[in-house]
């Protein structure tokens, strides 16, 4: 039985399977879904004056929370960014606090799921085609989806060591500047010099998954330096860089590249 943490990473969704043992301090560039696979997490919201207590968290992008996940094994699933995925989630999760969702109806299905994911250590593939089959088909029913805001983030995701400037983006689908800043952040929930700063950070642990040091990592995915990375990355992950790089036990990361790797303390 598979004892490691797991870290998966998708074009469209990223995975984290493991324990935490410190609070998370989080302005979300994605929207993600926590749950614990064992109790409760406690999550302080901001402008909310009490704490919550739930197993599953639905967060929308753009928030700003702290979460103790009580050094709990959990999975931590950062979503699409087109919105399908919390669109679908945000509907099977009735209970709302704080502007989170909270509680699964199917919470025990996930948990299960996740569970057997992370015991069993899948293969990049065998992951995807099983989150597929939990979520996926459901999550891409009656939900709109721009074009335009997809052709932007593509591009984005094509050209990450490049500042595209958004006047460019926008000319790109024959958009005014301020027409695709509205549209943007209507389908993703954030901004776009946000979003490009998230899917550096996913260039980032892939590249540190295919065997490149943290700084080489940086670079090739378009920030300055590394104390630009790792600003961000404390930011918006809540932890940084080297909580993951130093702790003692051992993190598989496994990307669609390449079958796995792993990153030691």
């Amino acid at each position: 039985m598979n004892s490691k943490s797991l870290l998966y990473l998708w074009k469209e969704r990223t995975l984290y399977l493991g324990r935490l043992d410190e609070p998370l301090h989080l302005l979300q560039g994605a929207a993600t879904l926590c749950l614990s696979l064992e109790g409760v997490m406690s999550i302080q919201v901001s402008g909310l004056d009490r704490e919550i207590e739930a197993r599953s968290i639905l967060l929308p992008p753009g928030c700003s929370v702290y979460i103790d996940t009580r050094n709990q094994l959990i999975a931590n699933l950062n979503l699409d960014v087109m919105g399908s995925d919390y669109f679908f989630l945000s509907n099977i999760m009735p209970r709302k606090e704080g502007g989170l969702s909270l509680d699964l109806n199917e919470e025990h299905s996930f948990r299960e799921a996740f569970r057997k994911i992370h015991q069993s250590a899948y293969s990049s593939d065998e992951a995807r085609r099983y989150l597929y089959d939990l979520m996926g088909a459901q999550a891409k029913t009656e939900f709109p989806r721009d074009d335009r805001v997809q052709k932007v983030v593509e591009s984005i995701q094509g050209a990450i060591d490049h500042n595209l400037p958004i006047e460019y983006l926008a000319k790109s689908v024959s958009l005014s500047t301020p027409r695709l800043v509205q549209l943007f952040k209507r389908q993703t929930g954030v901004p776009i010099r946000r979003y490009r700063q998230w899917h550096r950070l996913f260039v980032t642990a892939s590249q540190i998954g295919e065997g490149k040091n943290l700084t080489e990592a940086a670079l090739a995915a378009g920030f300055v330096d590394l104390s630009h990375c790792t600003n961000t990355f404390h930011q918006m992950l809540g932890v940084r860089p080297s909580y993951f790089l130093q702790r003692p036990e051992e993190i598989k990361v496994i990307t669609q590249q390449a079958c796995a790797s792993v990153v030691e303390g």
